[in-house]
């Protein structure tokens, strides 16, 4: 397909190269119209080749338009033949990516309803647990909240500086642009506006405090919370998303691990009326 494209350029260049040639020369007899008119053997002959080249302008105007509806054809076609190669190869990038979500979900739901369990498990007996603590003893905190739960962060101070600074002497507002104050001694400084009133400064001490801010504690969601999908099928196979008690969520696993029978589909009647025959 490239070598006959490129083939086609070839010949529309070299038709419209002929062309100009060829409106050149009839640009040449018609100027030279008037002089062949002397007689009547070097009109025929003017005409007879005004003719033949005003035919060859009509073959090569025809010719160029072939040309460039062939292209504009072969344009289509090449896009065409992209696109299915795309497709083709989109099918199989479909295909494998498939095949890697049936064996991650397969692995992830190895991996994850076990633990869901255990941490459902656990959370279970700390509660049963912690209703019977004598006194003297702390509530237990679940495994879950040990690793996922972040705890409160005090303000973390790095380091202190003082600093002198000018600030305005009427209201002790900060000056933003400390450069512009024009240092006069003792203290005081000046702010100079051409054609408005001066700002008078006084130079006053201040503490510069970098820190890291303090961050609440921030408590867990369960772990069991979550949307585990199937992974041979279009369901969720655990979904603990409104999930509270631990009790609750062994309940749904109990649910979600057993096996799994694909059933076969009813067998479903109906009764669609035929198309009426001919009356006799």
């Amino acid at each position: 397909m490239l070598d006959l494209t490129t083939n086609q350029r070839k010949q529309l260049d070299e038709a419209r190269g002929q062309l100009t040639a060829v409106e050149d020369a009839l640009i040449q007899l018609a100027s030279a119209k008037s002089q062949a008119s002397a007689s009547s053997a070097a009109f025929g002959a003017w005409r007879k080749d005004q003719d033949a080249k005003t035919a060859e302008r009509e073959r090569l105007q025809l010719r160029i338009e072939t040309l460039e509806r062939e292209l504009a054809a072969s344009g289509d076609t090449d896009r065409a033949d992209e696109i299915r190669k795309k497709h083709a190869a989109k099918l199989l990038e479909n295909a494998k990516l498939a095949q890697r979500i049936r064996s991650d979900l397969e692995r992830a739901e190895a991996i994850m309803l076990p633990l869901i369990r255990d941490v459902a498990q656990s959370a279970a007996d700390d509660q049963a647990l912690n209703v019977e603590l004598p006194d003297g003893l702390e509530p237990l905190v679940s495994a879950d909240q040990l690793a996922r739960s972040r705890p409160m962060q005090e303000r973390e101070e790095i380091s202190r500086q003082r600093l002198a600074l000018w600030v305005r002497s009427d209201n002790r507002a900060l000056i933003s642009d400390q450069e512009t104050v024009r240092d006069l001694g003792d203290g005081r400084g000046i702010i100079e506006r051409p054609h408005l009133p001066a700002i008078r400064c006084v130079r006053t001490e201040f503490e510069q405090v970098a820190y890291r801010p303090s961050q609440p504690a921030e408590r867990a969601r369960p772990l069991w919370q979550i949307l585990l999908m199937m992974s041979d099928g279009p369901r969720p196979l655990f979904d603990g998303t409104e999930l509270r008690q631990p009790r609750e969520v062994l309940a749904a696993l109990d649910r979600a691990s057993a096996p799994r029978e694909q059933r076969a589909r009813q067998i479903e009647t109906e009764i669609r009326p035929l198309k009426a025959a001919a009356v006799q």
